[in-house]
């Protein structure tokens, strides 16, 4: 057996095929078979035959296609993106046959198939699947045309425009106008999209459609060139436009709908839209909806269309439903999805936007624009509501809202205006509020007279009345608060219960909450008081007070108290460093700064500044008192009067008077620091005057010089004098001790004086004897009502003048010792005093001086302790309120 190689295999097998190359190269027919037996076509030079078989070309993709290098004409491919035969004509890439591009579908029907497949009438470029382009030689003939049965052009189209013509008085229904519609699956009958009747014309839109422009109708112009067409008219779901174009001549550069007349008569427009400008013309011979001009959406079924365009003289409505049920309302303007959709006999009104006034119905003269602005509104008037939700759920009259959500849960009541975003926005029942920034006042519900300026201003604010709060949060947290004027960036931004509060100045008040009859005014002037009836003005002012009744004016007055009350700080940094003093007034820069003590009076630049903890002082003048520590019961009047002073119960008069001085209880009066003119010590009750002292003298010549006809001294009650014109006693005052309780008055000759003169009354106890003997008056306070106070008249001898006095039988009653009943004179002879009974007693009403003054001490203790009593119910009653509040607001938290 013989075997052969591979290597001879593959030469036998190539010898084998170019033989057969050759051979079909040099014949005249090249035949591609697998049947021997078939003999080559003569025509064709290459004859390829199979009867289970096919031919297959190059595959191309329409890129592959357009990258051949200078393809040869008749160049044939397969496009396996169109799925079509092509070949190259010499100059552009055509499809072999129509075979894949026409079909036939009946006897009469052809469509175009092909993903990018198109036809050009009078051009070979064209823009879509059908293109029509006109001659130039012939501008004014149509490119395409439909006419009726008589010949009449019921669609035309030309160079510049498109015409749509139908006859007035042709057939009813569908037919007798326009329509163009939309085919339904199955033998439905179409839906119209729009349609053009001698009475309306009208455009539908589906609903349901959520693509873009394509979902809806539009009108447009071609430019030169391959270009996108410019739109004149666009119809769909979201919105109706109608564009133009400036430079067109006449109105074969538009567009118009129109209504064929009798015979050949020009038409009548009803709907033009040009370059120049875009028109509607309404019948006004015709009545009711139908004079007019609208557009709607048809339904599924056979139900009624959906009006979306509604243009009459008396309304405008343009929308989905808008003002669908007006009857008898006139003057309004409806523009949005439903607006105003339940208005019947309301007039006057603009409702714009998705829902604007859906609810309305008899509602006159209201604005309402903005996403369901105005929709639960019935009956309202005269309201204006601009923004998203704006006055939602209004129900009242004479409202202004403007912003997103602005006056939103409002309902009844009226005269109120919010502007800003969430204005009011779930405000109830105000009225007469202004509301201006974003969630001012949003939570009023009966609130009303009150004015909301900036950003928060009166958030929470629900039944406070009358305030005006303006700034940055300015009384955001005020509930029930009224007859409040916060002014400034975070104002009173914790009262929340607080009254008749006037807080003005960035952070003034900002810690008060129930505080009422508050004046603050300054850069966080009261910041964190929480106290009433207090006034404070300038920068940082009683910033940290917490109490009440203090007056502090001045940048720093007061900026550190907080529990002293019925203060009064005047300047700047009077009483700064003030903590719990109260009680006292200073006035001028400086004034009392570091003092912590109480009832002091400190007037002047610096009076008693450094003085820190001394109290019931009183310091007058510049610098007065000012380095004195925790000196007390002073009193310096003067230029630097007790400056460096710090003793006690000092009195200090005159220029540096007493400026040094270190000891307590001194009296000084001079002019200087170191001079006395008078100077007096109080612990041990003298006083020495440094010069002559003159008594209605100016001039006096001696250390005590009265000059006075009658001058009279006084020594521990007996009186002295010179008498001018007296007999016996020669003019002259001489004091002589003649017995142990009267005086010799005259001269030394004892001829010429009187001897041991005495007066009526006098005091008989000593200093000494009262310690011994004295005991205090304890009269029953009761008996004071027993007193009968009189008047009458005197006699003739003593003037006859109206005299006050007390009954005697009633004062028998309560201090009989004040009742004269007895006469004591001396008797000379018997050098004794005799006493003897009146006959008509008298009364020494000094003598009731003593009584009064115990009477007064009973009714003032009793009154102390009725005030103490009062106090103890005012707290009592303060905290009941206090815990009334708490459970109050605990029984709103579990509502």
């Amino acid at each position: 057996m013989k075997h052969f190689t591979i290597f001879t295999l593959k030469f036998l097998f190539l010898t084998m095929f170019l033989g057969v190359i050759i051979s079909n190269v040099f014949g005249q027919n090249t035949t591609i078979t697998d049947n021997e037996s078939y003999t080559a076509d003569n025509s064709a030079v290459l004859d390829v035959y199979s009867t289970n078989k096919g031919l297959l070309i190059p595959r191309l993709t329409n890129t592959q296609m357009n990258n051949i290098t200078t393809p040869a004409a008749g160049l044939l491919i397969y496009n396996i993106n169109d799925h079509a035969y092509y070949f190259y004509s010499g100059s552009a890439w055509l499809p072999v046959s129509g075979g894949q591009l026409f079909q036939n579908i009946g006897d009469s029907v052809f469509y175009l198939s092909g993903d990018k497949t198109k036809m050009g009438i009078g051009t070979s470029t064209p823009m879509s699947r059908l293109s029509v382009q006109g001659s130039s030689s012939s501008p004014d003939d149509p490119l395409f045309d439909v006419k009726n049965s008589k010949g009449d052009v019921i669609f035309a189209v030309y160079e510049n425009e498109v015409r749509v013509n139908f006859v007035e008085d042709s057939a009813k229904a569908q037919k007798g106008g326009f329509a163009v519609g939309g085919l339904t699956s199955g033998k439905a009958d179409p839906t119209d999209y729009m349609r053009i009747t001698p009475d309306s014309v009208r455009f539908y839109i589906d609903d349901s459609s959520t693509k873009a422009l394509k979902g809806g109708f539009a009108v447009g112009g071609l430019t030169s060139g391959k270009a996108v067409a410019n739109k004149y008219f666009i119809l769909n779901s979201d919105s109706a436009r109608i564009y133009h174009k400036t430079g067109a001549k006449a109105q074969k550069g538009g567009f118009a709908v129109g209504g064929l007349t009798g015979g050949k008569s020009v038409p009548e427009n009803y709907l033009t839209v040009e370059r120049d400008s875009s028109r509607i013309y309404v019948n006004n011979s015709t009545k009711g909806l139908k004079g007019g001009f609208a557009v709607g959406g048809l339904t599924s079924g056979k139900a009624g269309s959906v009006r979306f365009l509604s243009l009459t003289p008396d309304n405008y409505f343009i929308g989905d439903s808008a003002g669908l049920n007006t009857t008898t309302g006139i003057y309004n303007s409806f523009i949005g999805h439903q607006a105003g959709l339940e208005n019947i006999d309301g007039s006057k009104n603009i409702f714009i936007g998705y829902r604007a006034g859906l609810n309305n119905i008899n509602g006159q003269e209201n604005i309402f624009m903005g996403f369901k602005a105005g929709s639960t509104s019935q009956f309202g008037n005269w309201n204006t509501f601009l923004g998203f939700e704006a006055g939602l759920n209004n129900t009242g009259s004479d409202n202004t809202f403007i912003g997103y959500q602005a006056g939103r849960d409002h309902t009844s009541q009226g005269g109120n205006v919010y502007i800003g975003s969430k204005a009011g926005a779930e405000a109830t029942q105000g009225e007469q509020n202004v509301y201006i920034g974003e969630s001012t006042g949003l939570k009023t519900t009966t609130g009303k007279a009150n004015v909301f300026i900036g950003f928060e201003c009166g958030k929470l604010n629900s039944t406070g009345t009358k305030n005006v709060f303006m700034g940055y949060q300015s009384g955001v947290s005020n509930t029930d608060g009224s007859s409040n004027v916060f002014i400034g960036d975070s104002v009173g931004v914790s009262n929340q219960g607080g009254d008749k509060n006037i807080f003005i100045g960035n952070y003034a008040g900002q810690e008060n909450t129930y505080g009422n009859s508050n004046i603050y005014i300054g850069y966080q002037a009261g910041a964190l008081e929480t106290g009433s009836q207090n006034l404070f003005i300038g920068n940082y002012a009683g910033m940290n007070n917490t109490t009440g009744q203090n007056l502090f004016l001045g940048e720093y007055a007061g900026t550190e108290n907080t529990s002293g009350t019925r203060n009064t700080f005047v300047g700047f940094f009077a009483g700064s460093e003030n903590q719990t003093g109260q009680l006292n007034s200073y006035f001028g820069q400086f004034a009392g700064r570091n003092n912590l003590g109480d009832r002091n009076t400190m007037i002047g630049y610096w009076a008693g500044g450094l003085n820190t903890t001394g109290e019931h002082n009183t310091f007058l003048g510049w610098r007065a008192g000012q380095n004195t520590g925790t000196a007390a019961y002073n009193v310096h009047l003067g230029y630097q009067a007790g400056e460096a002073s710090s003793g006690n119960y000092n009195v200090y008069v005159g220029y540096q008077a007493g400026m040094s001085n270190t000891g307590s209880n001194k009296l000084i009066i001079g002019n200087n620091s170191t001079s006395k003119l008078i100077y007096g010590d109080f612990s041990a009750e003298t006083i020495t005057f440094n010069g002559n002292v003159g008594i209605n003298n100016d001039n006096p010549a001696y250390n005590l010089d009265i000059s006075d006809a009658n001058a009279t001294i006084s020594l521990n009650g007996y009186r002295i004098g010179r008498l001018t014109g007296g007999t016996g006693i020669d003019n002259d005052i001489v004091p002589y001790g003649g017995s142990s309780q009267a005086f010799d008055l005259g001269n030394n000759t004892s001829t010429e004086h009187w001897d041991d003169v005495v007066a009526l009354e006098y005091v008989t106890y000593t200093k000494g004897q009262q310690l011994k003997s004295a005991e205090k008056i304890n009269i029953d306070i009761n008996l004071l009502e027993e007193l009968e106070p009189v008047h009458y008249q005197s006699d003739d001898s003593k003037g006859g003048k109206l005299k006050y006095g007390l009954t005697i039988e009633s004062l028998l009653k309560v201090a009989p010792a004040a009742v004269v009943t007895t006469d004591t004179d001396f008797d000379p002879e018997r050098n004794i005093y005799v006493t003897t009974k009146t006959e008509n007693p008298g009364i020494n009403y000094d003598a009731m001086i003593p009584v009064v003054v115990s009477l007064m001490q009973q009714q003032q203790k009793t009154i102390q302790q009725q005030a103490e009593q009062i106090k103890t119910n005012s707290q009592q009653i303060e905290e009941l309120k206090k815990a009334n509040k708490e459970l109050r607001d605990l029984i709103e938290s579990l509502k």
